[in-house]
């Protein structure tokens, strides 16, 4: 599993020849782990296991897709931008334009016609919506899709993301990691500004997915330990009445510390504040 060519759950129920339930066991004795009391539910964590899977061949799919020549567009906006090939290899980003071509992929990887049911996409997504950007929880497993509209004009009724069915942006703060050590998070707009950032190496940014702030967003970061905010929105007209509005937000319910970082003059987010001064 050293090679990434199986993982380590695999590599040691085939070693020791055990059932899942002492996989399970044995993976939690190693990393300190107690596991709650009670029979474990098998059945659960293999479906939740083998849906991971799914979405990452999903995933493994769509990046494939943005080196072919339909992608042209995509690549185009994606230089236009000034990401470089390393940006867009680290931000995992990728190409669709065609749900029926990816379905025929899976069942070409002996996926069963339930199983690929399981990839629920929007009837945009592969038509108006052709970036892709995979959405994962803490521990690395992809939940969903966001995919973009990169033609978006404000006004249009999709809306700039759509996100695969059962998703919401405004359930979650993207990017956001339990903390350890470091607590503070810096707040943007884009899903790409903060997809930059880490690539860059700043760990601490999360996205909005959007312009405002949201009481569930707020109370997930306090969950996952943040105890300071910094917020950092876009550059534009009516910014500051969202600013105002997180601010009231953070303040009438939680103890969590607030700043607000000002973005240069004609920068107008932190993904060009990156690009054009480092």
């Amino acid at each position: 599993y050293t090679n990434y060519s199986i993982s380590i759950w695999d590599y040691l129920q085939q070693r020791d020849r055990l059932t899942q339930q002492e996989t399970l066991k044995l993976l939690a004795q190693l990393s300190g782990v107690k596991l709650p009391k009670g029979e474990i539910n098998t059945e659960e964590y293999i479906a939740y296991k083998n849906k991971a899977k799914l979405w990452e061949d999903v995933n493994s799919y769509l990046l494939n897709n943005l080196t072919k020549p339909e992608a042209k567009a995509v690549n185009s906006y994606l230089k236009k931008r000034g990401y470089t090939a390393e940006d867009i290899k680290a931000l995992e980003l990728g190409f669709i334009n065609s749900q029926d071509k990816l379905k025929k992929y899976l069942k070409g990887l002996g996926y069963s016609q339930d199983e690929i049911a399981e990839i629920k996409l929007h009837t945009g997504i592969g038509e108006s919506h052709t970036l892709t950007i995979p959405l994962r929880e803490p521990s690395g497993n992809i939940l969903g899709l966001s995919v973009r509209n990169i033609d978006y004009k404000e006004g249009d009724k999709a809306g700039k993301y759509i996100y695969s069915t059962g998703l919401s942006k405004t359930d979650k703060l993207f990017n956001l990691r339990p903390f350890k050590t470091k607590k503070s998070i810096v707040l943007v707009e884009g899903l790409l500004d903060c997809l930059l950032a880490s690539a860059r190496g700043v760990e601490n940014i999360v996205a909005l997915g959007g312009k405002s702030l949201n009481i569930k967003q707020l109370n997930t970061a306090i969950k996952y330990g943040v105890e300071q905010i910094i917020i950092c929105l876009d550059n534009e007209e009516g910014t500051i009445d969202n600013i105002y509005r997180a601010i009231e937000l953070i303040r009438d319910n939680s103890e969590v510390k607030i700043y607000v970082a000002q973005l240069p003059d004609k920068i107008k987010d932190t993904d060009e504040l990156i690009r054009t001064k480092g």
